[in-house]
């Protein structure tokens, strides 16, 4: 049997309230157990302060826990900063809530960024970059900057960035915010295809209407995996 790509067994993450306690509330995440394997396509459902960004920032091998232990392609983590680096480069694409991009880059450069981690871009990439951009219905100019963009257009140049790097894991922390339902099925839509190519999908939302595409679906509760919902 085939072994998952990622392991996690028993991650807690704890925060300290403002009074330096630990409590049910401050508790990012709970003895969370998970397998993450080639091709799935995973959502975590759950309301703000759920865990679900502590959640997927550990997959990620952003954030670090405070117990348990991470298994990622039969290899233990441990040490988190440079070290992880080329994991990260090679293996994951990341969808941040937050869009951040490099304010004196114009977008299609901030796009080709993560490819340029792995090679030099090329022409090809600058034309896939264009052409999911026009998918997304994006319309303003690629070489605009980052500022003088809405932030639905920059979450769509935030999706096109991920999907372009190749990745055996695309890790989308609410993709679809601050787009209107059209341009969030389209990006789901694109996620579902990325999937059909063996990539695995990990996606975290508030809403369950926006996990339609996923094989497997899990509720988040006050930092615990709940209960799997499909």
């Amino acid at each position: 049997q085939a072994q998952p790509m990622i392991k996690l067994n028993n991650i807690s993450k704890f925060y300290q309230s403002p009074a330096g306690q630990i409590t049910k509330k401050t508790c990012g995440l709970r003895e969370a157990s998970l397998d993450i394997n080639e091709g799935d396509f995973i959502s975590f459902v759950g309301n703000t302060g759920s865990g679900k960004t502590t959640l997927i920032s550990i997959i990620g091998l952003i954030l670090e826990p405070d117990s348990g232990e991470i298994i990622f392609k039969n290899r233990r983590i441990s040490g988190y900063g440079n070290a992880l680096n080329r994991l990260r480069a090679e293996y994951y694409s990341y969808i941040l809530q937050k869009n951040i991009f490099f304010d004196n880059l114009n977008l299609l450069d901030n796009i080709l960024l993560p490819v340029s981690l792995l090679r030099e871009p090329g022409s090809l990439d600058r034309q896939k970059a264009l052409d999911m951009l026009q998918i997304l219905k994006f319309r303003s100019s690629p070489q605009a900057l980052p500022d003088t963009l809405s932030m639905g257009e920059q979450k769509k140049c935030a999706l096109v960035r991920a999907l372009l790097k190749p990745s055996a894991i695309i890790l989308a922390d609410e993709p679809t915010a601050s787009l209107d339902e059209e341009s969030a099925d389209l990006a789901l839509h694109m996620l579902k295809d990325e999937n059909k190519k063996g990539r695995a999908v990990v996606l975290v939302t508030h809403s369950r209407k926006y996990t339609k595409y996923s094989k497997n679906i899990y509720q988040l509760s006050e930092g615990k995996i709940e209960k799997c919902l499909k």
